[in-house]
């Protein structure tokens, strides 16, 4: 039997990595964060606690990953143009993401949630999220300006605050949650050309 490559090795790592991801994630959205120790998610895994320790510090390391791969796929398709600007399109694209992710990613969305109400990892998120959310919100607030909002500042707050709750509801009772009626709603509000009002 031949040795394995270094391409090989490289493949086995990222799949051990993922596994230990996944499952943290799947044990921090039903759990919670302070409930959920190493010891589980090793378990959980059917992996031991040293194979864990050879890819992440700790469990806080473990946290700080998903919430950048969550992040990392809110603002995947949030596209401002060259000058920062974000136009018509752009915003549509953004809102379908996050609808599409809210589907795909269920077990994310139950977790970013959780943490909210949890002191012990809200630390984390938020120092990862000031600095996006700030210039996330600059973005916005201009393109409701330009879009012919009275109050754009106001408007951005809202439209923060529906996708929230949008996302809350989902997680606590998908089968309730129309996502297509509601993310066609947004698109017609949000997304025309010089929407006045």
């Amino acid at each position: 039997m031949c040795p394995r490559t270094e391409k090989q090795f490289e493949v086995i790592r990222k799949e051990k990595i993922e596994l230990i991801k996944n499952t943290a994630l799947k044990l921090f959205a039903a759990n919670g964060y302070h409930s959920t120790s190493i010891s589980k998610i090793a378990d959980s895994a059917k992996i031991s606690k040293g194979l864990i320790y050879n890819y992440f510090k700790s469990k806080e390391d473990i946290f700080s990953e998903i919430i950048e791969m969550g992040i990392d796929k809110m603002f995947e398709n949030f596209t401002p143009n060259e000058d920062g600007h974000l136009e018509v399109e752009g915003m549509q694209n953004y809102i379908e993401t996050i609808f599409k992710s809210l589907k795909e990613n269920i077990d994310f969305w139950k977790f970013y949630y959780q943490i909210f109400v949890q002191a012990d990892a809200q630390h984390i998120l938020k120092a990862k999220m000031e600095k996006i959310m700030a210039n996330f919100m600059i973005t916005i607030v201009d393109y409701f300006h330009k879009q012919g909002f009275k109050d754009p500042q106001i408007e951005a707050m809202i439209f923060g605050a529906l996708l929230d709750g949008i996302g809350l509801d989902y997680t606590i009772h998908p089968e309730l949650i129309p996502l297509n009626e509601i993310k066609e709603n947004l698109i017609n509000k949000y997304c025309n050309k010089r929407i006045k009002l």
